[in-house]
């Protein structure tokens, strides 16, 4: 039977493709791979995915699936494991991160927020410029979530500059910053 019907002649697919977003046709390089399409790529060109994904909206949908995510057993499980993978592998950070929170308890440290950053906006971290050893558990220095995240080099104190790539900014001819604790006990 099978032998019977007459093969079908199949059609090389085009080496091009029109983006959905951009509406430019582009070669199919240039869309990323999808079983779901019936062209195997995807509707809109890497480039329009790539500006697409910087956008808050999609942020947010991200923001919004891995939430979801975490509320189903497996998603807490995997959380689980992932929190205790890092409490036993950086268990000085954890230490050091407790003692500065105990101290803004206590009244030793004013809370990050009331601070401004090095670049001038407002600070919402506290970040352990001098390591994570216990003799520099309130060594520290407020910086906004920029700064904080590397995305931006503008703190004046050179161990935070040295562990950033691209930091040139040189504010500080080498000085070693105060201790940013006995800054706030003399400001009291």
């Amino acid at each position: 039977m099978y032998r019977d019907t007459p093969k079908i002649m199949l059609q090389e697919a085009p080496a091009t493709k029109m983006c959905g977003h951009c509406k430019v046709v582009k070669p199919l390089e240039e869309f990323h791979r999808s079983r779901r399409s019936k062209t195997g790529r995807m509707s809109s060109c890497k480039t329009c995915r790539r500006a697409y994904a910087e956008t808050p909206q999609a942020k947010v949908v991200q923001l919004r699936g891995n939430r979801k995510y975490l509320r189903t057993p497996r998603g807490r499980e995997v959380q689980g494991i992932q929190m205790r993978k890092h409490l036993e592998r950086y268990p000085e950070r954890i230490k050091a991160r407790n003692a500065v929170a105990i101290a803004v308890k206590d009244g030793r440290l004013p809370r990050a927020s009331t601070l401004l950053c090095s670049c001038g906006d407002a600070a919402s971290h506290y970040h352990h410029y001098l390591g994570h050893e216990r003799e520099h558990w309130l060594d520290v220095i407020p910086l906004c979530p920029l700064c904080h995240n590397g995305k931006r080099t503008l703190s004046p104190y050179p161990s935070v500059m040295s562990r950033r790539k691209g930091s040139g900014c040189g504010r500080m001819d080498g000085a070693r910053p105060a201790k940013f604790s006995e800054l706030c006990m003399e400001a009291v």
